[in-house]
């Protein structure tokens, strides 16, 4: 992949998210978006692209929040499930909209043995470790947090 490439699928991502996020209904921005069917090729293609996009920024979020909580590193990485959840709101609606979707599920037992690990309640090779992950998740998901849609007056 060429930067130009690099750079107009990147871009084609920015607009997908901000556009999910937007609209928070779950549905993939497949049609809606000019470059995404030219730069991704296929809707699942985009999907997995998310699924990326949301694993690298709840790593980021994990290692920051890790930083800052040491001590209880559950606690630590509910709280970095939530502030990952309520920065890309729309895109986390669509991937828990296509949970099921094979072209995620590799990334979603990685996502789920990173969380597993990083609460320091498993280890790789673990045979609970995706419930267990699952687990601290649904935790996770327990929390209410308000947030605002971008752009919003």
């Amino acid at each position: 992949m060429t930067w130009v490439e690099h750079h107009r699928r990147d871009q084609a991502l920015r607009a997908v998210v901000e556009l999910a996020d937007r609209r928070r209904d779950g549905l993939l921005p497949w049609d809606e978006i000019a470059d995404a069917r030219e730069v991704f090729g296929a809707p699942a293609d985009l999907l997995a692209a998310l699924q990326m996009r949301w694993y690298t920024r709840l790593s980021g979020s994990i290692d920051s929040v890790l930083a800052e909580e040491p001590g209880d590193h559950a606690a630590a990485v509910v709280h970095a499930w939530r502030y990952a959840a309520a920065d890309l709101a729309g895109l986390r609606a669509v991937l828990d909209a296509n949970l099921d979707h094979p072209v995620i599920a590799a990334g979603r037992r990685k996502e789920l043995a990173m969380i597993a690990t990083a609460a320091a309640l498993s280890w790789l090779g673990d045979p609970r470790i995706a419930r267990i992950g699952q687990q601290v998740e649904d935790r996770a998901r327990g929390i209410k947090v308000e947030t605002t849609v971008r752009g919003a007056a």
